[in-house]
C-alpha cells in the first residue's frame, strides 16, 4: 500500500490516479516565481576624439602675385614643435589643402601640421593665380612653404612632409632638391606618388589612363626628355632626405611601375636613407592612411631624431640599424612573395638606414 501510494502520488503531481474508493484526485505543483534577470552594466561608448580645429593662414606670396594658404592645425601643449607639410594630391591640376584627417593625426602626434595649397595646373586655379601652374611653378610653391614653416616661430626648425598622389610627388621633389635646413624638407612620407612621368610602362598603362594626361599636363609638354627631366627620379642624391614610399598592390591611382622605379633610382645612386611598403588591397594615396598611419609616423620621429639643424645646415650623420629602427608593420602574405619582398619592389622592403650628409 506504501509503495503504491508512494507511486500514486509521484504520478498525481502530473495526472489523475485512483484510489481503492475508485475516487479520483489530481495534485498540482505551484509553479516556481520566474527569476528576474540582473540587468548588465551597458559598456560605455568609446570616446570620438575632439577634432583638433585648424586656422587658415597665408604662408607666401608665388612669384606670379598668388596669395598661398596652408591650414595649420596645433598641438597640444607648448611649443615649439616639428613642423610636417600635408600635401594634397589632384592631379597636379585640382585638390583643397588636406586631407584634415592626415594633418589632425599628425597634430595629436605633436606636430604642428600644415595643409597647404599650391598653384594648379590647367584648368584648375587657386584664387589670384595669373600663371598656368605648370612645372616648376608647384614645386616652387611647395619650397616657399617648407622655407615658411622652418621660418615659423611656433616650428623647431625642423620640417618634413606626408603628400599623397601628385602631392606625394612634391614631396620627393622636396626631399631631393634644395638646400638642407632652408627649402629642402628633412624627412617626408610619399603615399602614391607619381616619381618617373616619362616611364613608357606608365604613360601606356590602359587602367590608368589619366597618368599620362597628367603629367604631360603639368609639364605641359609630351616630350619624353622633357617629363623625365621634371621627374623627382632626375634629383635623387646621396643627400636626398629619409623617405618612406608607400602604395597598394593594385593602387586604383597610380601605374605600378612608379614606385620600383623611384625604389631602383635610389639604390643605383647609392641612398640607404629610405624604406618602401607595399600594402595589400587598391586604395590610392591618403584613403589608406589608417593602414600605414602609426608606420609613417615612426618614420618621421626617426627622421626628425637624426637632424641636428645648426646654421640651417644637417649636420648629423646617424646610421640606423634594422633592428632598432623598422617602422613598417608586416605585409600581408597577399602582397609578399614567398621570400618576404614585396612582388613588385627589391631587397629594401624591411629593412633601412638613415645617413644623412651636409649638402
Amino acid at each position: 500500500m506504501k509503495v503504491l501510494l508512494a507511486g500514486c502520488v509521484a504520478v498525481t503531481l502530473t495526472v489523475g490516479c485512483s484510489g481503492s474508493d475508485n475516487t479520483s484526485s489530481t495534485a498540482t505543483s505551484t509553479p516556481a516565481p520566474t527569476p528576474t534577470p540582473t540587468p548588465r552594466p551597458t559598456p560605455a561608448p568609446t570616446p570620438t576624439p575632439t577634432p583638433i580645429p585648424s586656422i587658415t593662414e597665408v604662408y607666401a606670396i608665388a612669384d606670379d602675385g598668388t596669395p598661398l594658404h596652408w591650414n595649420a592645425f596645433l598641438p597640444s601643449g607648448t611649443g615649439p614643435w616639428p613642423a610636417v607639410l600635408v600635401i594634397h594630391g589632384g592631379g597636379f591640376r585640382a585638390g583643397d589643402p588636406g586631407s584634415t584627417e592626415v594633418a589632425q593625426a599628425l597634430a595629436a602626434a605633436g606636430y604642428l601640421a600644415l595643409a597647404i595649397e599650391y598653384r594648379l595646373a590647367p584648368p584648375g586655379l587657386l584664387a589670384g593665380q595669373v600663371s598656368a601652374g605648370y612645372y616648376p611653378d608647384q614645386t616652387d610653391d611647395v619650397k616657399l612653404a617648407v622655407r615658411a614653416a622652418r621660418a615659423d616661430s611656433r616650428c623647431n626648425g625642423k620640417v618634413g612632409a606626408v603628400g599623397g598622389s601628385a602631392g606625394a610627388s612634391h614631396t620627393a621633389y622636396v626631399a631631393a632638391t634644395g638646400t638642407a635646413g632652408d627649402d629642402r624638407i628633412d624627412v617626408g612620407v610619399c603615399l602614391s606618388g607619381p616619381y618617373n612621368y616619362a616611364d613608357p610602362a606608365s604613360l601606356i598603362d590602359p587602367l590608368h589612363p589619366n597618368f599620362k594626361e597628367d603629367v604631360t599636363n603639368y609639364v605641359n609638354s609630351s616630350d619624353p626628355a622633357v617629363l623625365l627631366a621634371a621627374s623627382p627620379i632626375s634629383f635623387v642624391t646621396r643627400s636626398i632626405a629619409p623617405l618612406f614610399l608607400v602604395a597598394s598592390v593594385d593602387d586604383s591611382g597610380m601605374p605600378p611601375q612608379q614606385l620600383p622605379d623611384m625604389v631602383a633610382k635610389l639604390n643605383a645612386t647609392g641612398v640607404i636613407n629610405y624604406q618602401q611598403l607595399t600594402i595589400a588591397g587598391s586604395l590610392h594615396a591618403f584613403k589608406y592612411w589608417g593602414t600605414v598611419e602609426e608606420s609613417a609616423k615612426a618614420f618621421l620621429a626617426v627622421g626628425f631624431a637624426a637632424v641636428d639643424l645648426v646654421h640651417g645646415t644637417s649636420q648629423t650623420e646617424a646610421a640606423l640599424k634594422p633592428e632598432a629602427s623598422s617602422t613598417t608593420k608586416p605585409m600581408s602574405s597577399g602582397s609578399q612573395s614567398p621570400d618576404g619582398k614585396s612582388p613588385r619592389q627589391g631587397s629594401r622592403a624591411s629593412s633601412w638606414g638613415i645617413m644623412i650628409r651636409p649638402p
